[in-house]
């Protein structure tokens, strides 16, 4: 669980956790995908429409319910970005399908996936209060380039199988020109922002630390890319590239 979500322990016991969701209380829209660049980790994030408090977050001790919390989103996972984003596609576009044909929300009732999180809280005998908790400046929406409107595309190139190819060509160009050899294929998730410029890059572990470390400089001092738009808005996105000879 993301460490945003977890509730105060009230004993030393482990906590156990259960989590209500209504189908009808999500939106389509907030269905995102989080890299937290600190830890280099991806989390699946599921909003409610209109930020509503509706996901019911129990916490447990000796098998006895101690704290409620009610939130706006649920955090799942924290998972290495390089190795889970073509899984985390697969369920967000899952999650999209069925809450088009489930819900009727419009896009007045779009949440807001970069607020800070907002949670009522509630204790046995004790009154329902209202806290924020926690708040993190790059805690932004990010969407796999391969399911926005218009993709992110790498200088140059057309479509996505053009950008795919001039990725890889730049980076062997480059690992060349630095006198870096390597064999076989690479891969790694970068991340682009809104105004093309790539901000981070998480690399599949290659335990070849100099070889890691050279073409973590090449991608990141990339020039500017096409920026992504989805919904007729810049987005920040992520994909998963593959460098091979």
């Amino acid at each position: 669980m993301d460490e945003r979500t977890k509730l105060d322990s009230i004993t030393k016991s482990k906590d156990k956790y259960q989590y209500r969701i209504r189908i009808k209380d999500l939106h389509r829209d907030g269905i995102v995908i989080k890299d937290f660049f600190q830890n280099q980790k991806v989390s699946l994030q599921i909003f409610t429409a209109k930020n509503a408090n509706k996901i019911k977050v129990t916490a447990f001790v000796d098998n006895k319910p101690t704290l409620s919390l009610y939130q706006d989103r649920l955090t799942l996972g924290s998972w290495d970005s390089a190795h889970i984003y073509s899984e985390l596609a697969e369920i967000q576009k899952t999650l999209v399908r069925i809450l088009n044909l489930e819900t009727r929300w419009d896009i007045s009732d779009k949440p807001d996936t970069a607020r800070i999180i907002s949670n009522i809280r509630e204790r046995p005998n004790a009154s329902r209060f209202q806290t924020i908790d926690y708040q993190r400046s790059n805690d932004k929406p990010i969407f796999l380039n391969a399911t926005v409107e218009e993709p992110a595309l790498f200088t140059g190139a057309r479509n996505e199988s053009e950008s795919k190819a001039k990725i890889n060509q730049y980076i062997i160009d480059h690992t060349t020109q630095k006198g870096v050899k390597f064999e076989g294929q690479f891969s790694g998730a970068v991340v682009i922002s809104e105004t093309g410029e790539v901000v981070s890059f998480v690399s599949s572990k290659m335990n070849r630390l100099k070889v890691e470390k050279a073409i973590e400089e090449i991608i990141l001092s990339m020039p500017t890319w096409k920026v992504a738009y989805h919904q007729g808005k810049p987005v920040q996105v992520s994909q998963i590239i593959f460098i091979g000879r």
